[in-house]
């Protein structure tokens, strides 16, 4: 998806667990600058939602990636 918004006036953001845990706080600064298209995971997403100042005012669209998962949270 990063791919095609290089092309389109658009700002994408991907929020996603695993790993480390090293992109938190680039997920962090992310989700305050905004984008219009957002895809996360749902645990990392419920996380920065308990865990950071996160405004998702600006957010046009949201994918839930692996949101199947939800159903085991």
């Amino acid at each position: 998806f990063e791919g095609f918004s290089y092309f389109l006036p658009i700002s994408t953001f991907v929020v996603a667990g695993g790993g480390d845990g090293a992109q938190w706080d680039q997920q962090k600064r992310g989700l305050q600058m905004g984008a219009d298209v957002m895809i996360a995971t749902p645990g990392r997403l419920i996380s920065h939602l308990l865990n950071t100042k996160v405004d998702l005012s600006g957010v046009e669209y949201l994918v839930l990636d692996e949101a199947d998962r939800m159903l085991d949270m």
